[in-house]
């Protein structure tokens, strides 16, 4: 007799998690069929061949048999033992590093069988902090910023079952505090840089470097300097800086040693330097090239500020010109008398203050402008000009409070250094609804010719008295640097729209000079001043040098109250200063305050600024 069998495994999961391996035997027994033989012994019966199919037959029983009763009873035993439902980990865990925190979010656990999720729960590791939750995201607080940490997450079912997510990195942590700042005054201004600190696992996307006092600041965009604007020559500054990544804000720096901006070349005695004026859209990365600020004070406290051409300058690694506005522009500031104002607001007509960063034309371009050279070819960048602009030449409040009269020259720009003034005339702006109301009206209109308009019809610094608006003019008859002998005209006309565009009304005559000198005007400014009746500052030369008047009239009698050179003109290495003017509103009687363009003034020293200086009066006059 032969003993077949067939060992097969089967698991079982017992209610106490012990597993166990029963076999179920699947037995075949092969019998022959045998006989005595005739001698007494025991006989195979048959041929081999039909033994063989004896056998075979036999043997199928046998194991039909068996396999049937071994299947039964393995069905049965498999049946007992059938495993529980299938927990599939939580995946896609991500991580979002913040301050000393990380929040972890992922995708739900798949249950075979189970009804729901009872809780997961989030672990780092090295630490005991964890979060617990039934959604799919928790925060974890309390961690050490730039620690490396594994983080997982555990799923645990309602049949009680539990299963692990895949462990993650994550390092948390806002950066550190910059080192070693510094701070190099410079002229209103100061250059800050710094040591970049650890970043904590986040890369940092900028610094911001803060003055104290004042609060004025810089922002740069990753690099380690930036320029700090609108400070104070003579004070001292400590500067400090923070840095920040995609977590947040890191902690501020030492303070730096303190730095005192100065400018490094001076006027004359008595006269102190008050730094640029800026607008609030500047930027140490951004500036506006302005070439003239005429300021009207508004019955509200308030300033209109009204520039000539006004140039775009950007530094993405090098200063570059980023645009222009041809002709003028225009911001709003408040008062501040003895000092630079705030820094002013950008104002586009019928649009009030304008958006960040846009400043825009105030008076709008003339189209009957022609080339300077007799063709009668209209002035175009297709003739070979650069642009047909208005300049403003002076503003002033009307004798009705609503209305701002602001004074204009036509001019054909061929080149930087070549323009021809060949019309004049005037607009009225209504500061309340920021609307032009009246014009612009060319009351001298150019000729078809390109031919210049006599100086003494370029009337600017209009003043209005008694109903009346008083408008001059200058000519330098020999200048050469300096002004060495001139004329400074006035005239007067009636403060009506009907009035002011109407050629008749402008008779020039010239202005007395009680100087031994005479005048000599390379450029003039005449306001009304409260302690002085009328106040006009005369330019003499391209290097800074000037010469201030007084008298209760226009008609005079002029007298001589000062005389000096403004602060980095006669030094600057890139031209020369130009459009000194005078503000009533942020003057004393003590002090003048003038406006005028410094060649080297500003972040850029190859663009420019304009700037403000004080102007000691002299006692007793």
């Amino acid at each position: 007799m032969r003993l077949f069998a067939r060992l097969r495994p089967h698991r079982h999961e017992s209610a106490t998690a012990h597993q166990s391996i029963a076999y179920c035997l699947v037995v075949s027994l092969w019998v022959p069929y045998l006989r005595k033989g005739s001698e007494g012994r025991m006989m195979r019966m048959g041929s081999a061949r039909s033994m063989r199919r004896h056998l075979t037959v036999t043997m199928v029983l046998l194991i039909t048999l068996s396999m049937a009763t071994g299947l039964a009873a393995c069905s049965r035993a498999d049946s007992e033992r059938a495993p529980g439902p299938l927990l599939i980990a939580p995946s896609r865990l991500a991580a979002i590093p913040g301050d000393a925190s990380v929040v972890l979010s992922w995708s739900r656990s798949r249950s075979s069988g189970e009804t729901s999720i009872s809780e997961y729960r989030a672990e780092v590791s090295p630490s005991s902090k964890s979060c617990s939750t039934t959604g799919t995201a928790c925060a974890i607080d309390g961690l050490i910023n730039g620690q490396v940490y594994n983080v997982s997450v555990h799923a645990r079912s309602t049949g009680g079952k539990e299963t692990v997510s895949a462990a993650i990195h994550v390092i948390p942590g806002v950066p550190g505090e910059p080192t070693d700042v510094t701070g190099a005054p410079g002229d209103t201004s100061a250059s800050v840089g710094w040591n970049s600190p650890p970043d904590n696992g986040g890369s940092i996307v900028s610094y911001l470097a803060t003055a104290t006092p004042g609060g004025h600041s810089c922002r740069s965009s990753g690099v380690t300097n930036c320029t700090v604007l609108g400070l104070i020559n003579g004070t001292a500054y400590e500067f400090s800086v923070v840095a920040t990544n995609s977590r947040g804000i890191g902690s501020p720096s030492l303070a730096s040693a303190p730095a005192i901006p100065r400018l490094t070349a001076g006027g004359s005695a008595g006269i102190t330097y008050l730094g640029p004026v800026f607008s609030r859209d500047e930027s140490p990365t951004s500036i506006l090239q302005r070439d003239a600020g005429m300021s009207v004070p508004l019955p509200n406290g308030r300033d209109l500020w009204i520039f000539g051409d006004t140039g775009e300058f950007a530094n993405g690694g090098t200063w570059t010109s980023s645009g222009s506005i041809g002709g003028s522009t225009a911001a709003k500031s408040h008062d501040t008398r003895g000092g630079s104002p705030a820094p002013l607001k950008e104002v586009g007509p019928h649009r009030g203050l304008t958006p960040q960063g846009v400043p825009t034309q105030f008076i709008p371009s003339p189209t009957g402008v022609y080339v300077p050279d007799g063709s009668r070819r209209l002035c175009t960048l297709a003739n070979g000009a650069l642009e047909a602009a208005r300049w403003p030449t002076g503003a002033v409040l009307m004798p009705d409070g609503t209305d701002i009269l602001v004074s204009y020259a036509d001019v054909c720009v061929m080149s930087s250094a070549d323009y021809s003034v060949e019309g004049w005339g005037f607009m009225e702006y209504r500061w309340k609804v920021n609307r032009i109301h009246v014009g612009p009206i060319d009351v001298f209109p150019p000729a078809a010719s390109g031919s210049p308009i006599s100086p003494a019809l370029t009337f600017g610094s209009p003043i209005a008295i008694n109903g009346n608006v008083t408008f001059l003019s200058s000519a330098c008859t020999q200048v050469f640097v300096l002004c060495s002998s001139g004329n400074i005209y006035s005239t007067t006309v009636t403060a009506s729209t009907a009035v002011l565009q109407s050629p008749s009304s402008y008779a020039p005559h010239p202005l007395q000079a009680n100087s031994s000198t005479g005048w000599r005007p390379v450029g003039v400014s005449v306001a009304a001043y409260a302690d002085a009746g009328v106040r006009l500052v005369e330019q003499t030369s391209i290097g800074g040098t000037f010469v201030v008047f007084s008298a209760p009239t226009v008609d005079g009698p002029w007298t001589t109250e000062v005389s000096g050179t403004l602060p980095g003109c006669s030094t600057s290495p890139r031209g020369f200063c130009y459009s000194f003017i005078g503000h009533p509103e942020f003057s004393s009687a003590s002090e003048l305050v003038v406006s005028y363009f410094k060649p080297d003034a500003g972040p850029d020293p190859a663009a420019g600024h304009l700037v403000l200086a004080s102007i000691a009066l002299p006692a007793g006059r």
